[in-house]
């Protein structure tokens, strides 16, 4: 995929000498076109050549993909030596210039490879809608995407070198509230697992909550040298559970919601007064409540769908009998698959009148 294609122009007086080197072998993953023009070449570039000016033009015309080599009397070039990428001595054994052909072919690999990869990664983060980045082991920013950079309203030569209080232009006298990116962030340092944690920051578009993780990496020596991290902006989400929730509590009869599993997902308030008497929520059991404490009066009335079922049921409280109507209706995800149950309970009238009720049910 990331196969090394380089044009090589070899102005060499001896002819046997360019077609020796024409011979040595090279990586498979290596292809190179010799060229008797340096204007017939495309891509990387390697000159070999006994004129050192002209080495030195072709190196200076693009830095970055024009490679060149003097072949000659380095004693002759002296400082100006660095103005090439290398220089080979005439009078040295072929033995040793098969071996300098190769590291300057692999050298011009390793820079292609470097280059390869720098795009891919920056491609693949770039296309990441969440904020990702790069720090140092002081908290410095040295990479960050482009949704990072959206979300700050920086951009990504700015923000390198800037710690989070930069980034995010908080003041000096709020830093001390900011402080649990800084601890997250010596967290993730002292640890070889990703750390998950919630954070608030102050956007230009208003405070926002991030699902942040947060990953230390290391050195080829093994040495802590910092962190990457990615953040889901979770502020929606929030907000939304938020609404539903207060949606439950406005609500004058009790409702329940329920997983797949029949365990509670959320409760509204009139279920926590009415029902559970403010017990604990989080031991309650819907099936063992419905099974013990619930006893069925009337038939059950299912929907012509089938998704609602709707029945009448007596309970007995501090040996009071009351009635009640339950409405459940099963809950569907994205692909059709059962979620869930919200429960939707109405109290009825003095027990009393339970024949009549159920008269009417049917």
């Amino acid at each position: 995929m990331h196969k090394l294609y380089l044009s090589v122009y070899l102005n060499i007086s001896d002819e046997m000498e360019a077609e020796t080197l024409k011979s040595i072998s090279l990586p498979s993953d290596v292809e190179i076109k010799y060229c008797d023009l340096f204007e017939d070449g495309e891509g990387y570039c390697l000159m070999i050549t006994e004129n050192f000016d002209e080495a030195r033009g072709f190196k200076a015309s693009n830095p970055s993909l024009m490679y060149s080599v003097y072949y000659g009397n380095p004693n002759q070039i002296d400082s100006a030596a660095d103005l090439v990428d290398d220089c080979w001595p005439k009078d040295e054994k072929f033995l040793v210039r098969a071996v300098r052909f190769r590291k300057m072919i692999y050298y011009i690999r390793s820079i292609h490879e470097a280059s390869f990869f720098k795009k891919l990664y920056d491609t693949t983060v770039d296309s990441i809608p969440d904020l990702v980045w790069v720090k140092d082991s002081m908290g410095k920013h040295h990479y960050v995407n482009d949704a990072f950079c959206s979300e700050s309203g920086k951009s990504k030569t700015d923000i390198e070198g800037m710690s989070h209080f930069e980034v995010w232009d908080i003041p000096v006298e709020e830093q001390t509230k900011e402080y649990s990116c800084a601890l997250s962030d010596t967290f993730a340092n002292s640890s070889d697992k990703t750390i998950q944690v919630d954070e608030k920051v102050q956007t230009g578009r208003g405070m926002r909550k991030f699902k942040t993780y947060k990953t230390s990496f290391r050195d080829e020596l093994n040495n802590r040298i910092g962190t990457v991290g990615f953040a889901h902006d979770i502020t929606e989400r929030d907000n939304s559970a938020i609404e539903i929730k207060t949606v439950l509590d406005a609500l004058p009869f009790p409702v329940v919601i329920l997983d797949e599993n029949n365990k509670v997902r959320k409760m509204s308030k009139g279920f926590r007064e009415k029902v559970l008497n403010d017990s604990n929520q989080a031991a309650f059991d819907y099936m063992n409540w419905k099974k013990y404490f619930l006893t069925p009066v009337s038939e059950q009335i299912v929907s012509e769908d089938g998704a609602s079922v709707s029945q009448i049921y007596k309970s007995t409280v501090n040996q009071i009998d009351f009635l009640i109507e339950m409405l459940e209706v099963t809950l569907h995800d994205s692909f059709g698959e059962v979620s869930g149950m919200i429960s939707i309970i109405r109290m009825l009238s003095n027990p009393d009148n339970l024949e009549n009720i159920v008269k009417t049910s049917d």
